[in-house]
Protein backbone atom coordinates (compact mmCIF):
# COMPACT_ATOMS: atom_id res chain seq x y z
CA UNK A 1 0.00 0.00 0.00
CA UNK A 2 1.35 3.68 -1.35
CA UNK A 3 2.16 5.98 1.53
CA UNK A 4 -0.11 9.05 2.29
CA UNK A 5 1.46 12.12 -0.26
CA UNK A 6 2.95 14.67 2.45
CA UNK A 7 1.42 17.97 1.85
CA UNK A 8 2.67 21.12 3.93
CA UNK A 9 0.56 23.80 3.66
CA UNK A 10 1.82 27.48 4.60
CA UNK A 11 0.22 30.35 5.71
CA UNK A 12 1.55 33.56 6.66
CA UNK A 13 -0.65 33.59 9.30
CA UNK A 14 -3.54 32.15 11.45
CA UNK A 15 -5.89 35.96 11.68
CA UNK A 16 -9.12 35.29 10.48
CA UNK A 17 -9.05 36.33 7.05
CA UNK A 18 -10.23 34.86 3.96
CA UNK A 19 -7.44 32.80 2.74
CA UNK A 20 -7.02 31.75 6.41
CA UNK A 21 -10.40 30.75 7.06
CA UNK A 22 -10.43 28.86 3.73
CA UNK A 23 -7.34 26.69 3.96
CA UNK A 24 -9.05 25.40 7.72
CA UNK A 25 -12.07 24.69 6.23
CA UNK A 26 -10.23 22.52 3.61
CA UNK A 27 -8.35 20.79 6.38
CA UNK A 28 -11.32 19.61 8.56
CA UNK A 29 -13.10 18.00 4.96
CA UNK A 30 -9.38 16.67 3.69
CA UNK A 31 -8.70 13.08 2.90
CA UNK A 32 -7.12 12.11 5.61
CA UNK A 33 -6.02 8.66 3.74
CA UNK A 34 -4.54 9.81 0.74
CA UNK A 35 -2.69 12.42 2.57
CA UNK A 36 -0.60 13.62 5.35
CA UNK A 37 -1.45 17.37 6.18
CA UNK A 38 0.55 19.93 7.96
CA UNK A 39 0.57 23.37 8.51
CA UNK A 40 2.89 26.01 9.15
CA UNK A 41 3.12 29.74 9.46
CA UNK A 42 5.76 32.21 8.82
CA UNK A 43 5.03 34.95 11.23
CA UNK A 44 2.44 34.28 13.73
CA UNK A 45 -0.30 32.19 14.84
CA UNK A 46 -3.82 34.10 15.42
CA UNK A 47 -7.48 33.40 15.79
CA UNK A 48 -7.81 30.32 13.91
CA UNK A 49 -4.59 28.37 15.85
CA UNK A 50 -6.98 26.90 18.47
CA UNK A 51 -9.19 25.24 15.11
CA UNK A 52 -5.88 23.81 13.38
CA UNK A 53 -4.99 22.29 17.14
CA UNK A 54 -8.38 20.91 17.49
CA UNK A 55 -7.97 18.91 14.27
CA UNK A 56 -4.68 17.16 15.66
CA UNK A 57 -2.38 18.12 13.12
CA UNK A 58 0.92 19.22 13.02
CA UNK A 59 1.38 22.78 13.47
CA UNK A 60 4.61 24.95 13.12
CA UNK A 61 4.88 28.58 13.63
CA UNK A 62 8.12 30.12 12.86
CA UNK A 63 10.00 32.38 15.65
CA UNK A 64 10.02 36.05 13.10
CA UNK A 65 12.08 38.68 14.86
CA UNK A 66 11.95 41.33 12.07
CA UNK A 67 10.34 41.64 8.85
CA UNK A 68 13.89 40.32 6.77
CA UNK A 69 14.48 37.35 8.95
CA UNK A 70 16.26 35.29 7.18
CA UNK A 71 16.37 32.28 9.42
CA UNK A 72 12.90 31.77 8.87
CA UNK A 73 13.70 30.16 6.03
CA UNK A 74 15.69 27.73 7.42
CA UNK A 75 13.35 27.23 10.45
CA UNK A 76 10.21 26.28 7.71
CA UNK A 77 12.85 23.83 6.18
CA UNK A 78 13.08 21.74 8.92
CA UNK A 79 9.86 21.44 9.46
CA UNK A 80 9.19 20.89 5.97
CA UNK A 81 12.63 18.11 6.04
CA UNK A 82 10.15 16.49 9.40
CA UNK A 83 7.22 16.33 7.66
CA UNK A 84 9.18 14.63 4.64
CA UNK A 85 6.95 16.52 2.38
CA UNK A 86 6.14 15.67 -1.06
CA UNK A 87 4.26 18.89 -1.85
CA UNK A 88 4.48 22.09 -0.38
CA UNK A 89 1.10 24.25 -0.98
CA UNK A 90 1.85 28.08 -0.01
CA UNK A 91 -0.72 31.08 -0.37
CA UNK A 92 -0.62 35.07 -0.96
CA UNK A 93 3.03 36.82 -1.28
CA UNK A 94 4.30 36.43 2.39
CA UNK A 95 3.57 32.77 2.42
CA UNK A 96 4.95 32.43 -1.25
CA UNK A 97 7.87 34.33 -1.04
CA UNK A 98 9.43 32.35 2.46
CA UNK A 99 7.70 28.77 1.55
CA UNK A 100 8.97 28.57 -1.69
CA UNK A 101 12.78 29.45 -0.27
CA UNK A 102 12.24 27.32 2.18
CA UNK A 103 11.25 24.26 0.08
CA UNK A 104 14.17 24.71 -2.26
CA UNK A 105 16.16 24.63 0.81
CA UNK A 106 14.15 21.16 1.96
CA UNK A 107 14.43 19.57 -1.81
CA UNK A 108 10.68 19.44 -1.84
CA UNK A 109 9.67 18.10 -5.63
CA UNK A 110 6.76 19.90 -5.77
CA UNK A 111 5.73 23.72 -5.17
CA UNK A 112 2.31 24.71 -5.55
CA UNK A 113 2.02 28.41 -5.31
CA UNK A 114 -1.62 30.22 -4.45
CA UNK A 115 -2.49 33.01 -5.80
CA UNK A 116 -5.69 34.56 -4.05
CA UNK A 117 -5.62 38.71 -5.01
CA UNK A 118 -5.42 41.19 -7.92
CA UNK A 119 -3.63 43.79 -6.68
CA UNK A 120 -0.37 43.30 -7.22
CA UNK A 121 -0.12 46.22 -9.97
CA UNK A 122 0.94 48.36 -6.76
CA UNK A 123 3.85 46.09 -6.11
CA UNK A 124 6.45 46.73 -8.10
CA UNK A 125 9.53 44.92 -5.87
CA UNK A 126 7.52 42.00 -4.64
CA UNK A 127 6.04 41.35 -8.36
CA UNK A 128 10.08 40.96 -9.57
CA UNK A 129 10.70 38.54 -6.60
CA UNK A 130 7.32 36.38 -7.73
CA UNK A 131 8.70 36.28 -10.84
CA UNK A 132 11.72 34.74 -10.28
CA UNK A 133 10.40 32.27 -7.86
CA UNK A 134 7.62 31.00 -10.04
CA UNK A 135 10.75 29.86 -12.07
CA UNK A 136 11.12 27.15 -9.40
CA UNK A 137 7.12 26.31 -9.06
CA UNK A 138 5.37 23.60 -10.91
CA UNK A 139 2.18 25.17 -10.32
CA UNK A 140 0.39 28.54 -9.90
CA UNK A 141 -3.10 27.70 -7.84
CA UNK A 142 -5.09 30.87 -8.58
CA UNK A 143 -8.66 31.03 -6.80
CA UNK A 144 -10.55 32.62 -9.79
CA UNK A 145 -9.73 33.18 -13.14
CA UNK A 146 -9.78 36.87 -12.55
CA UNK A 147 -6.44 36.27 -10.46
CA UNK A 148 -5.14 33.71 -13.02
CA UNK A 149 -5.06 35.99 -15.74
CA UNK A 150 -3.12 38.57 -13.24
CA UNK A 151 -0.88 35.75 -12.88
CA UNK A 152 -0.32 35.08 -16.60
CA UNK A 153 -0.49 38.75 -17.89
CA UNK A 154 0.97 40.70 -14.87
CA UNK A 155 3.63 38.19 -13.32
CA UNK A 156 4.95 36.16 -16.33
CA UNK A 157 3.33 32.79 -15.36
CA UNK A 158 2.45 30.55 -18.19
CA UNK A 159 -0.37 29.37 -18.90
CA UNK A 160 0.28 25.42 -18.54
CA UNK A 161 1.90 26.51 -15.17
CA UNK A 162 -2.07 27.82 -14.17
CA UNK A 163 -4.73 26.35 -12.54
CA UNK A 164 -8.13 27.85 -11.04
CA UNK A 165 -9.48 26.07 -8.15
CA UNK A 166 -11.62 27.79 -5.98
CA UNK A 167 -11.54 28.09 -2.55
CA UNK A 168 -14.55 25.49 -1.09
CA UNK A 169 -17.17 27.13 1.27
CA UNK A 170 -19.17 25.07 3.54
CA UNK A 171 -22.98 24.89 1.43
CA UNK A 172 -24.80 22.37 4.10
CA UNK A 173 -26.91 25.46 5.80
CA UNK A 174 -30.18 26.06 4.66
CA UNK A 175 -31.54 29.30 3.14
CA UNK A 176 -33.18 31.06 5.64
CA UNK A 177 -36.93 30.15 6.61
CA UNK A 178 -39.24 33.30 7.25
CA UNK A 179 -38.95 32.13 11.20
CA UNK A 180 -35.69 32.28 10.79
CA UNK A 181 -35.85 35.73 8.97
CA UNK A 182 -38.73 37.14 11.75
CA UNK A 183 -35.85 35.55 14.97
CA UNK A 184 -33.13 37.66 12.64
CA UNK A 185 -34.89 40.87 12.66
CA UNK A 186 -36.00 40.57 15.93
CA UNK A 187 -32.68 40.24 16.87
CA UNK A 188 -31.08 43.29 15.26
CA UNK A 189 -34.36 45.47 16.05
CA UNK A 190 -35.22 45.88 12.82
CA UNK A 191 -39.53 44.93 12.17
CA UNK A 192 -41.17 42.49 9.51
CA UNK A 193 -41.63 45.06 7.27
CA UNK A 194 -38.78 47.46 6.99
CA UNK A 195 -37.00 47.10 3.28
CA UNK A 196 -33.89 45.86 4.46
CA UNK A 197 -30.28 45.90 2.79
CA UNK A 198 -27.09 44.20 3.56
CA UNK A 199 -23.10 44.73 2.81
CA UNK A 200 -20.79 43.08 4.58
CA UNK A 201 -16.81 43.53 4.28
CA UNK A 202 -13.49 45.17 5.29
CA UNK A 203 -13.93 48.80 5.67
CA UNK A 204 -11.34 50.48 3.29
CA UNK A 205 -12.35 52.61 0.02
CA UNK A 206 -11.30 49.68 -2.37
CA UNK A 207 -14.81 47.83 -1.00
CA UNK A 208 -16.89 50.94 -2.04
CA UNK A 209 -19.19 51.35 0.67
CA UNK A 210 -19.13 55.19 0.18
CA UNK A 211 -20.91 54.49 -2.92
CA UNK A 212 -23.20 52.24 -1.78
CA UNK A 213 -23.84 55.05 1.21
CA UNK A 214 -24.72 57.86 -1.74
CA UNK A 215 -26.77 55.40 -3.48
CA UNK A 216 -29.52 55.25 -0.60
CA UNK A 217 -30.87 59.19 -0.49
CA UNK A 218 -32.06 57.55 -4.34
CA UNK A 219 -33.26 54.67 -2.82
CA UNK A 220 -35.02 56.28 -0.26
CA UNK A 221 -37.39 58.12 -2.82
CA UNK A 222 -38.65 54.85 -3.89
CA UNK A 223 -38.42 52.89 -0.43
CA UNK A 224 -38.32 55.65 2.62
CA UNK A 225 -38.15 52.99 5.14
CA UNK A 226 -35.19 51.34 3.60
CA UNK A 227 -32.59 50.59 6.16
CA UNK A 228 -28.88 49.74 4.94
CA UNK A 229 -26.70 47.84 7.69
CA UNK A 230 -22.73 47.60 6.58
CA UNK A 231 -21.31 45.06 8.62
CA UNK A 232 -16.65 45.13 8.86
CA UNK A 233 -14.45 47.31 10.62
CA UNK A 234 -11.46 48.56 9.24
CA UNK A 235 -9.57 52.07 8.97
CA UNK A 236 -12.06 53.70 6.86
CA UNK A 237 -14.92 53.40 9.17
CA UNK A 238 -14.94 57.24 10.13
CA UNK A 239 -14.79 58.47 6.94
CA UNK A 240 -17.71 56.39 6.02
CA UNK A 241 -19.65 57.70 8.78
CA UNK A 242 -19.02 61.13 8.07
CA UNK A 243 -20.41 60.53 4.61
CA UNK A 244 -23.90 59.42 6.03
CA UNK A 245 -26.63 62.01 5.66
CA UNK A 246 -27.70 63.94 8.73
CA UNK A 247 -31.61 63.02 8.16
CA UNK A 248 -30.86 59.16 7.58
CA UNK A 249 -31.67 58.84 11.47
CA UNK A 250 -31.26 55.03 11.68
CA UNK A 251 -31.54 53.93 8.30
CA UNK A 252 -27.85 53.64 7.67
CA UNK A 253 -26.17 52.04 10.52
CA UNK A 254 -22.18 50.60 10.33
CA UNK A 255 -22.67 47.76 12.50
CA UNK A 256 -18.61 47.15 12.57
CA UNK A 257 -17.47 43.55 13.36
CA UNK A 258 -20.24 40.55 13.63
CA UNK A 259 -19.65 37.23 14.58
CA UNK A 260 -23.71 36.92 13.26
CA UNK A 261 -23.59 37.56 9.57
CA UNK A 262 -25.60 34.46 8.96
CA UNK A 263 -28.14 36.16 10.72
CA UNK A 264 -28.12 39.18 9.05
CA UNK A 265 -27.64 37.90 5.91
CA UNK A 266 -31.11 35.86 6.58
CA UNK A 267 -32.46 39.15 7.71
CA UNK A 268 -32.15 41.30 4.78
CA UNK A 269 -34.43 41.32 1.40
CA UNK A 270 -30.93 42.28 -0.97
CA UNK A 271 -27.38 42.02 -0.35
CA UNK A 272 -24.99 44.70 -2.29
CA UNK A 273 -21.42 44.55 -2.75
CA UNK A 274 -20.29 47.87 -4.61
CA UNK A 275 -16.64 46.77 -4.56
CA UNK A 276 -14.13 48.44 -7.10
CA UNK A 277 -11.69 45.00 -7.46
CA UNK A 278 -11.94 41.78 -5.66
CA UNK A 279 -10.08 38.22 -7.43
CA UNK A 280 -13.11 36.14 -5.16
CA UNK A 281 -15.43 38.03 -3.33
CA UNK A 282 -16.35 35.76 -0.27
CA UNK A 283 -18.94 37.67 1.19
CA UNK A 284 -20.90 37.32 -2.15
CA UNK A 285 -20.46 33.51 -2.25
CA UNK A 286 -22.31 33.71 1.57
CA UNK A 287 -24.57 36.26 0.23
CA UNK A 288 -25.69 33.89 -2.36
CA UNK A 289 -25.77 30.74 -0.69
CA UNK A 290 -27.89 32.06 1.92
CA UNK A 291 -30.51 32.85 -0.88
CA UNK A 292 -30.41 35.83 -0.92
CA UNK A 293 -30.83 38.30 -4.34
CA UNK A 294 -27.25 40.13 -4.83
CA UNK A 295 -26.24 43.25 -6.27
CA UNK A 296 -22.46 43.90 -7.31
CA UNK A 297 -20.48 45.61 -9.42
CA UNK A 298 -18.74 44.03 -12.78
CA UNK A 299 -15.15 43.79 -11.86
CA UNK A 300 -12.19 41.42 -11.49
CA UNK A 301 -13.91 37.59 -10.05
CA UNK A 302 -17.81 38.95 -9.32
CA UNK A 303 -18.74 37.37 -12.64
CA UNK A 304 -18.11 34.50 -11.27
CA UNK A 305 -20.15 34.46 -8.70
CA UNK A 306 -23.04 36.20 -10.33
CA UNK A 307 -24.41 35.33 -13.71
CA UNK A 308 -26.24 38.72 -14.78
CA UNK A 309 -29.90 38.39 -14.75
CA UNK A 310 -29.97 35.08 -14.42
CA UNK A 311 -28.56 34.47 -10.48
CA UNK A 312 -28.29 38.39 -9.51
CA UNK A 313 -27.83 41.54 -10.66
CA UNK A 314 -24.29 42.86 -11.86
CA UNK A 315 -23.96 46.51 -12.30
CA UNK A 316 -21.54 47.99 -14.83
CA UNK A 317 -18.14 50.05 -13.00
CA UNK A 318 -17.98 53.17 -15.22
CA UNK A 319 -17.10 56.16 -13.32
CA UNK A 320 -12.87 56.34 -14.35
CA UNK A 321 -10.82 57.10 -10.99
CA UNK A 322 -8.04 59.37 -10.74
CA UNK A 323 -8.08 58.98 -6.75
CA UNK A 324 -9.57 56.77 -4.31
CA UNK A 325 -10.28 59.00 -1.38
CA UNK A 326 -6.46 59.94 -0.80
CA UNK A 327 -5.03 56.09 -1.19
CA UNK A 328 -2.86 54.71 -3.52
CA UNK A 329 -4.58 54.07 -6.35
CA UNK A 330 -4.31 50.36 -7.84
CA UNK A 331 -3.70 50.51 -11.68
CA UNK A 332 -6.03 48.44 -13.02
CA UNK A 333 -9.11 46.05 -12.82
CA UNK A 334 -9.20 43.07 -14.69
CA UNK A 335 -12.15 42.64 -17.25
CA UNK A 336 -13.91 39.26 -16.64
CA UNK A 337 -15.22 39.32 -19.85
CA UNK A 338 -12.16 39.08 -21.69
CA UNK A 339 -9.27 38.80 -19.06
CA UNK A 340 -7.93 42.35 -20.56
CA UNK A 341 -6.79 44.83 -18.04
CA UNK A 342 -8.68 47.98 -17.78
CA UNK A 343 -8.87 51.08 -15.74
CA UNK A 344 -9.66 51.18 -12.05
CA UNK A 345 -13.65 52.30 -12.20
CA UNK A 346 -16.33 52.91 -9.28
CA UNK A 347 -19.89 52.41 -9.52
CA UNK A 348 -22.62 54.84 -10.23
CA UNK A 349 -24.38 55.38 -7.09
CA UNK A 350 -27.79 55.92 -9.23
CA UNK A 351 -26.91 52.96 -10.87
CA UNK A 352 -26.74 51.00 -7.69
CA UNK A 353 -29.90 52.50 -6.20
CA UNK A 354 -32.00 51.67 -9.51
CA UNK A 355 -30.50 47.88 -8.91
CA UNK A 356 -31.68 48.04 -5.44
CA UNK A 357 -34.82 49.90 -6.23
CA UNK A 358 -35.95 47.27 -8.75
CA UNK A 359 -34.85 44.25 -6.47
CA UNK A 360 -36.96 46.03 -3.16
CA UNK A 361 -39.92 46.56 -5.64
CA UNK A 362 -40.17 42.85 -6.80
CA UNK A 363 -40.60 39.56 -4.31
CA UNK A 364 -41.20 37.07 -6.69
CA UNK A 365 -38.25 38.36 -8.96
CA UNK A 366 -35.48 38.31 -5.60
CA UNK A 367 -37.39 34.91 -4.79
CA UNK A 368 -35.86 33.93 -8.26
CA UNK A 369 -32.98 35.41 -7.94
CA UNK A 370 -32.04 33.91 -4.69
CA UNK A 371 -33.00 30.52 -5.33
CA UNK A 372 -30.81 30.56 -8.55
CA UNK A 373 -27.99 32.25 -6.89
CA UNK A 374 -27.98 29.94 -3.88
CA UNK A 375 -27.74 26.76 -6.48
CA UNK A 376 -25.02 28.46 -8.90
CA UNK A 377 -22.86 29.12 -5.47
CA UNK A 378 -23.34 25.72 -4.08
CA UNK A 379 -22.12 24.01 -7.59
CA UNK A 380 -19.27 25.89 -7.90
CA UNK A 381 -18.05 27.02 -4.57
CA UNK A 382 -19.21 23.26 -2.40
CA UNK A 383 -16.82 23.00 0.29
CA UNK A 384 -16.25 19.35 -0.81
CA UNK A 385 -16.37 19.35 -4.47
CA UNK A 386 -13.68 22.07 -4.09
CA UNK A 387 -11.72 19.90 -1.50
CA UNK A 388 -11.33 16.72 -4.77
CA UNK A 389 -10.79 18.99 -7.07
CA UNK A 390 -7.85 20.36 -5.06
CA UNK A 391 -6.95 16.51 -3.96
CA UNK A 392 -6.61 15.89 -7.54
CA UNK A 393 -4.46 18.69 -8.69
CA UNK A 394 -1.90 16.80 -5.67
CA UNK A 395 -1.87 13.37 -7.39
CA UNK A 396 -1.23 15.15 -10.61
CA UNK A 397 1.86 16.99 -9.63
CA UNK A 398 2.72 13.96 -7.09
CA UNK A 399 2.31 11.46 -9.65
CA UNK A 400 4.25 14.29 -12.06
CA UNK A 401 7.28 14.51 -9.42
CA UNK A 402 7.82 10.89 -9.40
CA UNK A 403 8.67 10.32 -13.18
CA UNK A 404 10.45 13.86 -13.13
Amino acid sequence: MASPISVVHVLASLRLGGTESRVVDYLKTADRTGFRHSLCCVTRGGDLEEKVRRLDIPLFIARRRFRADVSVIGQLARFMKEQRADIVHTRNFTANLWGRLAAKMAGVGTVISGEHGTGWETAGFSRVLNRLLDRDTQIIAANSEAARHVAVKWLGATPEQTRVIYSGIDCSAEPATPEIRKKARSAIGVNSVTPLISAVGRLIPAKGFQYLIRAMPTVWESAPDATLLIAGDGPYGDALSSMIPSDAGKRIILLGSRSDIHDLLAAADVFVMPTLKDAIPGALIEAALSGLPCVATEVDGVPEVLDQGRTGVIVRADQVLRDLDGTPLPRFVVNPATGSFADLRAPSPDALAHAIIGLLAAPERREQLGTAARAFAADRFDLSRCARKLEDLYLESAGAAAHA
